[in-house]
Formats: structure tokens, C-alpha cells, sequence
């Protein structure tokens, strides 16, 4: 890859080669070229955060079990993925460990994209994360430029984490409006906003987030970016007009082929699958805003991979 090229995050890791939220997974992301890892907190029964991006367990393990509810000692340490080579859930604290021996052996800045799920409690999540911080070590300013702290809804953000980069992840720009507002009232600051790459196919939607971000000097992630020829759209999509780059990276499940040198030959079925992902998106947002409820909404779109 070249300077030029934006930074990847691997999304749950190497998602597309390996199992999702795995250490594997987190090794190959940064193997094939990600600086960034992005990964999901859960807090487990017996409080340890632990790396699931559902609180059921059953699409990825196989077995259903409510993460928040179950012990990690007795119940959830001992899963295994459905997936090849049948790999365990992490803790953050093993994560952490990873990290710091991977950015020892690589002599890179390797950083953790932290995405906290809505089920935690903030107060507990702190704590528990600072805790594994100082097991882990060596000292807590070794890990300020190393973690990215993801956050829904502003209820996650507090002074102790000031020293970390912070941004918003999102479907939608205007809760983004409204969670940045909230951080900066509370005495913080937002580095960037972390949102779904549909809205770059909306020309009313793009336009109004292209001027929050410009407006507000916020950078942008954009989840998932699986293809090259989305790759490139978002970094069109971001640059400004003086020549700099609001873009702070791309989330993506296959490093490979975001960084590869040439866009794909696309034919109809993209065309067809992105014409439905685009309504569905607006659907989506129609829903959200009415406070339809979500979650069986958000269940199907994990099922079918939309999320």
C-alpha cells in the first residue's frame, strides 16, 4: 500500500478470511495491512469484557447464549466458532495483550477501534477497561494513542477518557448531530464520526453529513467498505476542495481488495444488490425516526449481513 492510501480498519479483523472477533482474525487484518482493528465490547456476567459483536451467541458459536448473562469463566470461555479453525472469544484484556506484543513485533502503532455495544454500563465498563489496562500494562499513557473509543450515544463518555481519540459510530447524521453536541456539552471532543458507507449513494444525505464533518472539523470513518471501487468513492467523497481529506480510515471485512491497485469489473448484480441496500437503508432510517421499534429490524439486517 501506498502513503496515499487511506487507513484500513479490519472490521472484527480479517472477517472475510478467518472467524470474526477472534485473535486470528486480528493477526491476519494486520498482516494484510490494517494499522486499525476494530472490535465489540460486551461485559459478561461475571464482569469481564469480552469481544462479541452480538450478545447471542448463536450465529457465531452456534449455541445460544445471552453474553451479558452468562459467566465467561464457565460458560463462554469454552465456545468455539462455527467457523474454521473453531476459535474461542476473546476477553479485552487478551486483546490488549495481542496488541502490545503486536505492535513489539511489527515496530507499528498498531490501534483498537472499540465499538460498546448499548448493553453496557458505562460506569462498569470504565472501570473494568482501566483495570485491564493496568494488568496488561506497561502504563496507561502507552496506550493513549493506541485506542479508539467508539461510542453510540454520549452516555459512554467521560473526563477519564479525554488522553483517547473518541468517535461517534452511526447510522444516521442527524443522532450523530445530537451525540456530538452532547459530548462537546459535557467537555469533551470528537474526533471523527464512524458511519454506514450507504449514505455516500444518497445525494441529499451525503451532502448534509459532507457538511457536519466540514463545518464541525470532524474526520470520517465508513463501515463496511468491502470493494475498490467503494474505496475510492469515499475518498472522493472527502476531500475537500483545498486538496486535505476529511477521511480518517475505511472499515473494512477484506484489506486485500480495498488496497488492491485496480477497481473491480461490476456488473448488474452489484448494481441490483446496491439499489436494494440504498431503499433499505432509507427504510431503515424512515423506521428510526418514527421510534419504530428496532431490534427485530436489527436482527434481520445482521442475519442477512447488512450490519
Amino acid at each position: 500500500m501506498s502513503r496515499a492510501s487511506p487507513v484500513l480498519a479490519g472490521h472484527r479483523g480479517f472477517k472475510y478470511a478467518w472467524p470474526e472477533n477472534t485473535i486470528r482474525s486480528y493477526d491476519a487484518a494486520v498482516d494484510a495491512g490494517c494499522d486499525v482493528v476494530e472490535t465489540d465490547l460486551h461485559i459478561s456476567k461475571d464482569n469481564i469484557i469480552v469481544i462479541c459483536h452480538d450478545s447471542d451467541t448463536t450465529r457465531v458459536f452456534g449455541k445460544r447464549y445471552d453474553v451479558t448473562q452468562e459467566k465467561y469463566t464457565e460458560t463462554l470461555s469454552v465456545l468455539r466458532t462455527i467457523r474454521e479453525p473453531h476459535l474461542p472469544m476473546p476477553t479485552l484484556t487478551e486483546v490488549f495483550q495481542w496488541c502490545k506484543e503486536k505492535c513489539a513485533k511489527t515496530h507499528r502503532n498498531i490501534k483498537l477501534m472499540l465499538d460498546i455495544k448499548r448493553d453496557c454500563d458505562p460506569d462498569l465498563l470504565l472501570k473494568l477497561l482501566l483495570a485491564d489496562l493496568t494488568e496488561v500494562g506497561p502504563n496507561i499513557e502507552y496506550w493513549y494513542d493506541k485506542l479508539i473509543f467508539g461510542m453510540w450515544d454520549s452516555r459512554y463518555y467521560c473526563k477519564e477518557m479525554d488522553p483517547f481519540q473518541i468517535i461517534n459510530i452511526t447510522f444516521d447524521v442527524n443522532v450523530s448531530k445530537q451525540v456530538v453536541q452532547e459530548i462537546i456539552a459535557k467537555g469533551g471532543h470528537v474526533f471523527a464520526v464512524s458511519i454506514l458507507s450507504l449514505i455516500l449513494y444518497n445525494g441529499s444525505l451525503s451532502r448534509q453529513f459532507y457538511d457536519f464533518c466540514n463545518e464541525n472539523h470532524l474526520k470520517i470513518w465508513f463501515w463496511t467498505i468491502n470493494l475498490k471501487k467503494e474505496a475510492d468513492d469515499a475518498v472522493k467523497f472527502c476531500t475537500l476542495p483545498s486538496g486535505k481529506s476529511m477521511l480518517a480510515g475505511l472499515v473494512t471485512d477484506d484489506p486485500l481488495s480495498v488496497a488492491a491497485e485496480k477497481e473491480e469489473s461490476l456488473g448488474l448484480k452489484y448494481h441490483i444488490l446496491l439499489f436494494l441496500k440504498k431503499n433499505l437503508y432509507l427504510l431503515f432510517l424512515f423506521l428510526l425516526h418514527r421510534k419504530f421499534n428496532m431490534l427485530p429490524i436489527f436482527k434481520l439486517l445482521k442475519s442477512i449481513g447488512f450490519i
